[in-house]
């Protein structure tokens, strides 16, 4: 009880938050699910503010408040700095090496071709589809375990009530 009341008072401070989103974008099956789940909110959110018109300033910044990861949003901070300095938003997303590179050279061709919002949008689309992907391959990949385990415990309540019946009767006779 101790510890899990230490661990979210530790994941309630800024330093305890970002660290535990390092490791989960670094976990080997789910980091990758959680990195384009957070990218595909960043380019949807973004694209369909852009879209509404609104600077990309603010949307920068609403944007920032829609992602839960810390270590993204914290991207999305010094892009914005980077943006009203007058950098390329593409550039300081390849920077931070937090983003895959086919976000980055996506946002690169949509700031030449002045159709940020659109190739935002294919991104989004995207990566909703490689998500949905991983997740429905990850189920099937669990699927088999959970029949193993499940025909274990009922095999295993099988016995604990056998085993006790048997020796009655053995004792009987």
């Amino acid at each position: 009880v101790f510890a899990y009341f230490a661990f979210k008072y530790w994941l309630a401070t800024e330093a305890g938050r970002r660290k535990f989103d390092e490791i989960a974008l670094k976990l080997p099956v789910f980091g990758p699910i959680i990195l384009r789940t957070n990218v595909s909110r960043f380019t949807r959110t973004l694209s369909t503010l852009l879209n509404s018109g609104v600077p990309i300033i603010q949307a920068l910044d609403i944007t920032r408040n829609v992602i839960p990861n810390s270590v993204i949003a914290s991207v999305l901070d010094e892009a914005k700095v980077a943006v009203q300095e007058g950098k390329s938003l593409s550039n300081t997303i390849e920077k931070s090496e937090q983003f895959p590179p086919l976000v980055t050279h996506m946002i690169m061709t949509g700031e030449k071709t002045g159709q940020l919002e659109e190739m935002l949008g294919h991104v989004a689309t995207a990566y909703d589809a490689e998500v949905e992907r991983k997740v429905s391959s990850m189920i099937a990949l669990i699927e088999p375990a959970m029949v193993i385990v499940m025909s274990g415990s009922a095999g295993g309540i099988l016995a604990a009530l056998m085993i006790p019946m048997l020796s009655v009767m053995n004792r009987v006779r």
